[in-house]
């Protein structure tokens, strides 16, 4: 998850916020920044950890009852495993309860390459007319014309007489449309909501 909002919250990207005071994250130098330091502090625990797991897995290997030096290098190590994931712990659930969203900008960024990261789906409507791979080289022709020409896919789509023969316009520009294309994620949400109101969470 921290990792995941790094990447988003980055300037190009620009699609999340760690959203708490607006101190939150500042730089001293450049004002405009809005650093995700709850996402560094969760990532920087989570780079520690191997290296701590390692030496608590090595000390088990003890001779005779208490290995002279094994089980005293698990002391500070178990210590530090608890605070580092304790604090991991703090942070994801304040980083949970106050990222912000920017679902305008995601749009945005689903549409900068014209429909090109739809192309599976388009495939896949294609598919239903002819065959899987007489599709896949169809839409994969489209693709190559596009960024060739440094055009919208749609545009390509529309004009390609071999993916006209078989779909609208209309059904073009729906098989390019992301929010059509979630498989199962109204499911996963439910999954998520019923598991979290079972331990007691608010809906």
């Amino acid at each position: 998850m921290a990792r995941d909002i790094t990447l988003l919250a980055q300037a190009e990207v620009a699609e999340v916020v760690e959203g708490e005071g607006s101190d939150h994250g500042t730089s001293s130098t450049l004002p405009q920044k809005r650093n995700p330091v709850r996402s560094v502090l969760i990532i920087a625990a989570a780079e520690r950890a191997p290296g701590l797991v390692s030496t608590a897995f090595h000390t088990l290997v003890q001779e005779h009852e208490r290995a002279a030096g094994a089980w005293h290098a698990e002391w500070e190590t178990i210590r530090a495993l608890l605070r580092i994931t304790g604090g991991a712990c703090h942070h994801a659930v304040a980083l949970s309860g106050s990222l912000r969203v920017n679902a305008t900008r995601m749009k945005e960024n689903l549409a900068s390459d014209g429909g090109l990261m739809m192309a599976e789906n388009l495939a896949h409507r294609l598919s239903q007319h002819i065959s899987r791979s007489a599709a896949n080289d169809i839409v994969r022709r489209c693709t190559l014309e596009a960024d060739e020409q440094q055009v919208a896919f749609a545009q390509v789509l529309k004009q390609d007489a071999d993916v006209r023969r078989h779909l609208t316009e209309q059904q073009i520009v729906d098989a390019l449309e992301p929010a059509e294309y979630l498989g199962s994620i109204d499911e996963l949400i439910q999954r998520a909501h019923d598991a979290h109101r079972a331990v007691g969470g608010q809906s």
